[in-house]
């Protein structure tokens, strides 16, 4: 089957049909197709959102459609049985009717055929390439915002080493700037403004070149707009780092709020570095103490930058723990809080 999608992916398909049965009521038609494509959005439902097993009136059903759709030749069809057969789940017949989706240049087959070879699905075993192929030829030729939007995040992964990071800047760009010559869903502009965000943040982190970071601000704040908690955790990153690079204090003061935003959308690394924002230059009691408790606060929410995570694991060790026995209640209850107003004086 890879190599059927390898030949696809050079366009040399030819697409067979097949005899069909008379069992339902009515003419071979669109509306027909729209009925069949009720019946599986009716199946697909009750597997994936209703958790329910398939039932042998719902089989049947599948079968029947599946001999009526080599006739009506349609991709949309073809795509829908594929997902009801990828949530039975059956891995075999969904790749089989995947496939004859994309024989029909239906976008979001490739997508999927890319997500089941991105990660592995049932027989079809993991191959990156052979994902972020699929993905490419979904975004290029058939407008598929998503497919990008994961294949750049493969690319700054290191998953792949045919596609690199400039690449992926060029092909974001491209994204960002026409979406509505796209397939685009409503997660798709914010994620590829974060991921814009990524690349020049680590552009600049090697090479030092102030209109990375720059950049990097500007993409940040973008996706941040939307509620991106990862943008609001980077957005404070790339301000404090301008920041220790210029000593602007109204950078200091805007990265705080970006922190205080991420942490209230529950980022652990953002509660951290908030509280270390604030400890770094304290001089009241009361910033000590919030610097402290947004600290306690964020390892308890858990931090996923593993160095972060050591790093205030062996700092916490030389402070009192009397001190940190009067905050403790406070970080335990701003969870309860969902990480707003925890504080005084936050806000």
């Amino acid at each position: 089957m890879k190599k059927l999608l390898i030949i696809f992916l050079m366009f040399n398909f030819s697409l067979g049909n097949s005899a069909y049965n008379n069992n339902f009521d009515f003419a071979e038609n669109v509306d027909s197709v729209k009925y069949y494509n009720s019946k599986l959005s009716k199946i697909w439902d009750n597997l994936y959102n209703k958790n329910l097993e398939i039932t042998e009136n719902e089989k049947n059903i599948l079968k029947l459609i599946e001999r009526k759709s080599f006739h009506l030749n349609d991709g949309e069809l073809f795509y829908n049985i594929a997902i009801v057969h990828m949530n039975i789940p059956n891995s075999v017949e969904a790749e089989k009717w995947m496939t004859k989706a994309c024989e029909s240049y239906h976008p979001y087959a490739f997508h999927n055929m890319g997500w089941w070879y991105d990660f592995g699905f049932g027989h079809i075993n993991e191959d990156k390439d052979m994902a972020a192929n699929l993905y490419d030829f979904a975004y290029w030729k058939l407008g598929v915002g998503r497919s990008l939007v994961r294949l750049s995040e493969m690319i700054f992964d290191d998953e792949i080493t045919k596609y690199d990071d400039d690449y992926a800047i060029d092909a974001l760009a491209d994204l960002i700037s026409l979406p509505k010559k796209l397939l685009i869903e409503e997660n798709d502009i914010t994620v590829a403004n974060y991921m814009l965000g990524r690349f020049y943040f680590n552009k600049y982190s090697i090479t030092k070149e102030k209109s990375f970071l720059n950049l990097s601000i500007e993409y940040f704040k973008e996706a941040a707009k939307e509620g991106h908690k990862d943008a609001n955790l980077f957005a404070g990153k790339s301000l404090r780092t301008k920041y220790r690079a210029n000593k602007d204090k109204t950078l200091n003061d805007e990265a705080k709020l970006y922190y205080t935003h991420a942490s209230s959308l529950g980022s652990g690394d953002a509660m951290v570095y908030l509280g270390i924002t604030y400890l770094e230059n304290f001089q009241t009691e009361e910033e000590f103490l919030k610097g402290l408790g947004w600290i306690l606060t964020g390892q308890k929410a858990g931090i996923y930058d593993s160095g972060l995570q050591k790093q205030i694991s062996e700092n916490l060790k030389i402070v009192d723990k009397k001190v940190i026995s009067l905050i403790d209640p406070l970080a335990k209850n701003c969870k309860v809080q969902k990480y707003k107003n925890c504080f005084t004086g936050d806000k």
